[in-house]
């Protein structure tokens, strides 16, 4: 295709220049399409004769088909500004109207077979698709709320992953454009959307991350040889309403598996 074929020269000329320079015919006219001349030349024979091409090709180390195509891109633009206006062919040469090479090609043969008014409005509805591609690529996304040190409480909300962490409360690590890694007491950096993450008000965040870091401590032990009553207990205190405040026996208990599990105290 046309647009597979764009390169640039060494000396940084594009084939587009070089298609300028076979695209007039010592007559004046400009070249169209190989498959278009051949039916009013006789023997089949097109204007950009196979000596030419391959002189320009060899010239310019590309193929025979670059230099055709490069003269068949630059009689459509030609064709186009002539109906249109030279204000259209800037803006497609300046890349400023979004519109590919092939539907120059396409614009072009609407021109010469169903005329001006026609491809006008082609043009006009081209235009007006690329425009709305364009807002959509801007639009701008909703900023992540969430901030590192935030606790939050895990809600799936369909996520079938996060089933496993539903109701639990987690410490923010590291905030991504869209989404958190998050510490559990199973694991360090789940990674977690924002809309599944629900901020808990009024905890003391430093009290909370201590006890994060306890319950997780623990839950490695645990996990070693598996004992399910004092995993139960863990997986317990990972859902407690407030993080940073423990009951009494609730305390007694993390103290006692500390000990069971021989883990000296964070203070």
């Amino acid at each position: 295709s046309v647009e597979e074929e764009e390169e640039h020269l060494p000396n940084g000329k594009s084939f587009l220049s070089v298609g300028e320079e076979v695209g007039q015919l010592p007559n004046g006219k400009n070249f169209l399409s190989v498959e278009e001349e051949e039916e009013h030349l006789p023997n089949g024979k097109s204007f950009l004769s196979v000596d030419m091409a391959k002189s320009l090709a060899e010239q310019y180390k590309v193929s025979d088909r670059t230099i055709r195509n490069d003269a068949q891109f630059t009689s459509a633009l030609d064709t186009i500004a002539q109906a249109l206006g030279d204000e259209v062919k800037h803006s497609i040469l300046t890349r400023t109207t979004g519109i590919s090479k092939k539907d120059v090609l396409s614009l072009a043969r609407v021109v010469r077979n169903e005329g001006k008014e026609t491809a006008k409005k082609l043009l006009n509805n081209k235009l007006s698709k690329c425009d709305i591609v364009q807002q959509i690529k801007n639009k701008q996304r909703v900023p992540n709320p969430h901030y590192v040190g935030e606790v939050c409480t895990i809600t799936p909300k369909g996520d079938k992953e996060l089933k496993q962490f539903s109701g639990c409360w987690g410490i923010i690590l590291e905030v991504n454009p869209h989404s958190c890694a998050v510490r559990t007491w199973k694991m360090d950096s789940l990674t977690v959307k924002p809309e599944n993450l629900e901020p808990i008000n009024g905890v003391c965040k430093d009290t909370a991350s201590q006890n994060c870091t306890r319950i997780q401590r623990l839950a490695f032990k645990v996990r070693e040889d598996y004992e399910p009553t004092h995993m139960a207990v863990l997986e317990a205190l990972s859902r407690i309403p407030d993080p940073s405040y423990l009951t009494s026996k609730q305390e007694r208990m993390l103290a006692f598996l500390e000990q069971e599990y021989e883990l000296q105290s964070l203070d």
